[in-house]
This record gives structure tokens, C-alpha cells and sequence, in this order.
């Protein structure tokens, strides 16, 4: 397990922003400047083709250090699918105490919970619930999700005997993301995961192996990486983090959260 002492608690972001993607990641880095204070230092690894302008926009950074990795202009599902292999690819290049990725088109809109560092040293890994999939969990508010969503109690309970659970799970056993039946309790989102050094590069190993043997075989998962995250989330139970740390804009029953990070708005067509 990564170690850190009492005085330093280092983290490192990974985020892949090809093509318009980069855009995006200069307003994420710029919210992260503003608002990850629980660390004693945040260095952005940012994954790009467009090295030269990424190099330049680090130098407006006021507490944040970057490191910039070139690669190739990914498409999708490319960009998203071969995460996992990028990271091991680069892993020895990831020297900090803890590691957090964060997609390229999320937004840091108020501080980290002071505890995060705690709970990443003492959880090794983090996964954050599915927004769509989350219910509140004191039961009023529970009953008042399902009055501001009538339809919700049918599609939840759909959802539970046809698949056997919320969330879009790989149901094709031919796949490496392959999710048993009995196993699909909590669907986490592939935007926002972290952990302790050794662990997140553990992790990423292993899903790397699993989204190739899927490849050459022909398969893409139905929810491409965000699939075998759910595969792992299914089989090594890590603790999870409710939606505050992917938080959609406009769904009520979220309301209750605080919205720590958020997905953005695009307007434009990205795949």
C-alpha cells in the first residue's frame, strides 16, 4: 500500500483531453487551482495531442503544477476505451501519494471534503455512484424522489427483474466486462475514480488486460470503460462515494448533495 506521512499528502489528476476535449480540461484545471486545497500539492497529468498549447496554459496556473503527455489524437470510443491503457503505460510517471481521474469535461465547484485524504488512505480505492442510478437514502427522501418521479418506482423495478439491478451492465457473457446477475448491486460512473498510488495503478493493470482481451476479440462493452469499471466495482466491493463527486445538473433527487464536482454542459457534438 502507498504510505504518506502526517505533513505530506500528495495528489496527482489524470485526465485525457484530445481534440476539443483540451478546452474543456482548462476550465477543469483552472477549478482545480481554485478549489483542491486538501492536499499539500495537486499535479495535473494531463493526456493530450496538442502538447505545445497544453505547456503554455500551465504557466497560468497559480498552486497546481502540470505534466503534459503527449499521445495520439484519439476518436471514440478510442479516447474513453484505452483509458486503462495509458495509465499503466505511463504509470512510472505517477509519483504521487494518490491519484484521481477525472474526465476532461467535469468541473471542480467547491472544495474537496477535508477527510478525502483520509478515506483514500484508509478505502486504497474510491468509486463514485452513478447519478442516475443513486437513490437518497433516508427514506423521506426517498418518498419524495419517487413523487418527483412517478415513473422512477417502474423503471427502478424493471430495471431489478429484467437486469437485476439499476445501471447499464454488460449483460454478454462473450466480454470481459461481463457482470453476473447476482452481482449487479451499485453502478458506479467511469468519470471520477481514485486512490492510493498502488492501488489505482493496480486497477489499471488489470482493466487494461480485460478491455484488450475484449478488443481482440471484437467486443466493445456496452458502456465501453465505464463497463469493466463496473466489472471490478461488482467483484472487489471498494467503498463508494455518493454523487456529490459527479454531480448532474437539473436532477432533482440530487438536490440534497453538495456539488463538489460536476459534469458540464457541451454544446457541441464531441464523438
Amino acid at each position: 500500500m502507498a504510505t504518506t506521512s502526517s505533513t505530506t499528502r500528495t495528489l496527482g489528476v489524470l485526465s485525457i483531453a484530445t481534440n476539443v476535449y483540451l478546452r474543456y480540461w482548462m476550465d477543469l484545471a483552472q477549478s482545480i487551482d481554485r478549489h483542491v486545497r486538501v492536499f499539500d500539492s495537486v499535479t495535473l497529468h494531463v493526456f493530450t495531442d496538442q502538447a505545445k498549447e497544453a505547456r503554455e496554459f500551465a504557466s497560468t496556473l497559480k498552486h497546481c503544477s502540470v505534466k503534459v503527455h503527449e499521445i495520439e489524437p484519439l476518436r471514440w470510443p478510442e479516447a474513453t476505451l484505452f483509458r486503462y491503457k495509458i495509465f499503466a503505460e505511463h504509470s512510472a510517471s505517477f509519483s504521487e501519494d494518490f491519484l484521481m481521474y477525472l474526465d476532461a469535461d467535469t468541473i471542480v465547484n467547491q472544495d474537496l471534503e477535508r477527510d478525502l485524504p483520509q478515506q483514500l488512505q484508509e478505502s486504497r480505492i474510491l468509486l463514485v455512484e452513478q447519478a442516475g442510478s443513486w437513490r437518497p437514502r433516508n427514506g423521506a427522501r426517498l418518498i419524495r424522489f419517487f413523487a418527483l418521479h412517478p415513473g422512477a418506482i417502474f423503471e427502478d423495478t424493471r430495471k431489478i427483474i429484467v437486469e437485476g439491478g439499476r445501471g447499464t451492465w454488460e449483460r454478454r457473457r462473450q466480454s470481459a466486462a461481463f457482470v453476473e446477475r447476482s452481482l449487479r448491486k451499485t453502478y458506479v460512473t467511469g468519470a471520477v475514480w481514485m486512490g492510493t498510488r498502488e492501488a489505482m495503478l493496480g486497477m489499471v493493470r488489470e482493466l487494461a488486460e480485460r478491455v484488450t482481451l475484449d478488443w481482440n476479440d471484437g467486443i466493445i462493452a456496452v458502456w465501453h470503460d465505464e463497463s469493466h469499471l463496473n466489472w471490478w466495482n461488482a467483484h472487489y466491493r471498494p467503498r463508494l462515494l455518493d454523487p456529490r463527486y459527479y454531480f448532474f445538473p437539473g436532477q432533482r433527487h440530487l438536490d440534497e448533495l453538495p456539488n463538489i464536482i460536476a459534469l458540464i454542459r457541451k454544446d457541441e457534438i464531441t464523438r
